[in-house]
């Protein structure tokens, strides 16, 4: 049924349209209009594919481009999101350019990308496989773990600013990369569609695309620690597979730490839908317009991928790494046991070689004499030293079998209190609960939301600042500074949508860029300070350890010049 025309009531034009008079309302550059019968519009993803109307002359107002607005070339479809053919985005939010256009730039990006993670992933194998006394880089490590979590959290916490002044979204968007959370930093648009053109689900491929990064990294890195470090090492062939197996368990579980929230992500944007028309309940999937929410098609989407991410990335992964630090928790202490063991070992060694040299030391008249004489005193000790031997074997073979299995997830607990082993795991949690929300559209519980947020992170703050759970001071100090940082964008992402000016807008984004900036430079402080501490304690390490070496060099040709008859026994000795 049609209300008559003289019964119906006259609203307000809405903002960022143009209305002709009656039901003829136009979109303004940047906006898109459903349908002929919605009384309002909605704002682009990317602004730049949505032309409006102005630049059309007004022949027939029923017309697709009159009602929806004109897409840019290129663009096509609900918001003028989908691409045509030939065409993709070099990044997220992003209009669609001719792939000749981008693919210097989408190309460059990934290789540059992939060259610098395969780098990091081999770094950290490698300070994994040195003992935790000699790590001179082991704080470093931690230091950039920290800013990559940071990084990663801030990324996430990008979606509740409501940033449209110019300038301020590069800052943010360099962010994301950094963080590796944006969806198109390793994934290609134009490749993807010259394999398979599908653009409503294009999103599928990207899931799809995404969970499989780590794998993708772990067979490039196991491919580069090969060829490298095979070329210097000879390993027994009946290690080999142990050794393989190590070593990419490693490489994955690293992976996985980097690609956590863009995986996580991905999964969950599936929940994330809006609405092209206020006065409707019906919403559409941000990640592609066309598909209604929660219909049929929408549902096997969230059964099949968006349940079993949330089960497996939200709970599954983070309890998994839980239980095997728990696990490994007591190896730890056994490793320290082994220490100790072997230090009493050496001292007893020790004591062995000092009597050994208060007898080279006898005149060469009672050299011989000398020698049967300790030979009695020495006995016990050969004893005792046959029988310990056999112990000492036993307990190295099951400390090389203890660091085996605990180096392999020794990025997590680095740099942690053995108190504090499983900390990584409540910040893959935190880092959940955080994508989780930033998934949830809804505008009516966004204040909610936020004010949700700022508690949580306030409570990480208190309960971090309580226990300090890291070893290094600097490390707890960083943790918290960024802690702090998160909570602050949160706070300006509420004060920018309470209706302040747009310079109180442009104020609060500066300072929270001043305070990420400022934790980026103490952090590269941080970082370059300990590189080149541990690199002159490296460089005075070896030099001493050279120095020793000649000088026992000297002793023991100074000895045998003084002694030319030791020469001679230790010859016969040999024999």
């Amino acid at each position: 049924m049609v209300t008559p025309e003289k019964f119906q009531k006259c609203v307000l034009c809405p903002d960022n349209a143009y209305c002709y008079g009656g039901n003829f309302i136009t979109p303004l550059a940047g906006f898109y209009r459903k349908d002929n019968e919605s009384i309002d519009v909605t704002q682009c993803i990317a602004a730049k594919a949505c032309l409006g109307t102005n630049d059309l002359p007004i022949t027939n107002l029923t017309s697709d481009e009159q009602i929806n607005g004109v897409c840019a070339e290129g663009n096509y479809g609900k918001l003028c999101f989908y691409c045509e053919k030939n065409y993709g985005k070099s990044d997220e939010g992003e209009f669609c350019q001719t792939c000749n256009e981008i693919n210097t730039l989408v190309y460059g990006r990934i290789v540059l990308i992939a060259i610098l993670l395969i780098c990091y992933i081999l770094l950290n194998s490698k300070f994994s496989e040195v003992d935790k006394k000699n790590n001179n880089y082991e704080n470093s490590s931690v230091f950039l773990k920290i800013v990559i979590n940071h990084s990663q959290h801030i990324s996430i916490l990008v979606s509740y600013l409501d940033y449209t002044l110019g300038g301020i979204e590069q800052f943010f968007n360099l962010s994301s990369y950094c963080s590796l959370s944006n969806d198109d930093v390793l994934n290609n648009d134009c490749l993807i569609n010259g394999i398979y053109y599908n653009p409503e689900f294009l999103f599928v491929v990207k899931i799809i695309t995404n969970n499989l990064l780590p794998v993708i990294f772990t067979l490039l890195s196991f491919i580069f620690w090969v060829v490298f470090s095979l070329k210097k090492h000879h390993y027994k062939s009946d290690d080999l597979f142990g050794i393989f197996k190590s070593k990419s368990t490693f490489f994955l579980v690293l992976s996985i730490f980097i690609f956590y929230p863009l995986m996580t992500t991905s999964c969950l944007n599936l929940l994330d839908c809006i609405h092209l028309n206020s006065t409707e309940s019906v919403k559409y999937l941000k990640e592609s317009p066309n598909i209604q929410c929660w219909d049929t098609e929408h549902l096997d989407f969230i059964i099949f991928i968006c349940v079993p991410g949330i089960i497996f990335w939200g709970f599954a992964f983070p309890l998994f790494l839980f239980y095997v630090l728990s696990k490994n928790t007591n190896t730890l202490k056994s490793m320290a046991q082994q220490v100790s063991l072997k230090k009493e070992d050496d001292s007893l060694s020790h004591n062995g070689v000092s009597l050994k040299i208060q007898i080279e030391k006898k005149s060469t008249d009672t050299l011989e004499n000398a020698a049967n004489e300790n030979a009695f005193k020495c006995q016990p000790f050969s004893k005792y030293s046959s029988k310990k031997s056999t112990s000492k074997q036993i307990t190295e073979t099951q400390r090389l079998s203890i660091i085996k299995r605990t180096k392999t997830f020794s990025f997590f607990y680095k740099g942690f209190s053995d108190k504090y082993y499983y900390w990584e795991c409540m910040i893959f949690f935190r880092k959940f609960i955080l994508i989780f929300f930033s998934t949830l559209n809804e505008t009516d519980l966004d204040e909610l939301k936020r004010l949700f947020l700022i508690g949580f992170l306030s409570v990480f703050y208190f309960i971090t600042l309580s226990a300090r759970p890291y070893k290094h001071r600097i490390s707890n100090f960083m943790e918290m500074f960024s802690l702090l940082t998160c909570i602050f964008t949160v706070i300006v992402s509420v004060l920018t949508t309470s209706g302040i000016s747009d310079s109180a807008k442009s104020a609060y984004f500066v300072l929270c860029i001043i305070m990420n900036t400022i934790f980026y430079l103490l952090a590269v402080s941080f970082i370059s300070y300990d590189a080149y501490k541990s690199s002159h304690n490296l460089i005075k390490s070896k030099i001493k350890t050279i120095a020793t070496k000649k000088m026992n060099q000297l002793e023991k040709q100074s000895t045998i010049h003084k002694n030319p008859q030791l020469e001679n026994n230790n010859a016969f000795n040999i024999k």
